[in-house]
């Protein structure tokens, strides 16, 4: 959980916006922004339906790793499926990266696109 969101910046002492660049509505924290995040939510329903899976979303990263990981076993698209979380995880970085230091951010849909596209590119 070294992944530099706000509540880990906090607790080295820099303070600055502590809400969520993409939501706006709740602390940015490491599991707030990779897994409960209404963008990244939107984006885990999405990689899901292309492989028709239903799953029930772990609480924490480590716990959607690993969840992930056993569930994988079973998925016939396994090259697809190994890159879900990671293209997922890509994709919320840049965006909040994108708002923070340029100043721009992409529509849900457009957001939508940019993770299909890196999906495909990477598989």
């Amino acid at each position: 959980e070294k992944v530099p969101t706000e509540d880990f910046l906090k607790r080295r002492n820099f303070h600055g916006p502590s809400r969520c660049v993409l939501c706006r509505q709740e602390e940015e924290t490491v599991h707030h922004l990779l897994v409960h995040c209404l963008w990244a939510s939107s984006l885990w329903q999405l990689g899901l339906s292309l492989l028709g899976v239903s799953w029930v979303q772990p609480g924490k990263v480590k716990e959607v790793l690993v969840a992930w990981r056993r569930r994988m076993k079973k998925c016939l698209a396994f090259g697809v499926w190994n890159l879900i979380p990671l293209a997922i995880w890509w994709s919320v970085w840049k965006e909040r990266n994108r708002r923070i230091f340029e100043g721009k951010d992409l529509s849900l849909h457009d957001f939508k696109l940019y993770f299909l596209r890196i999906l495909y590119s990477w598989s």
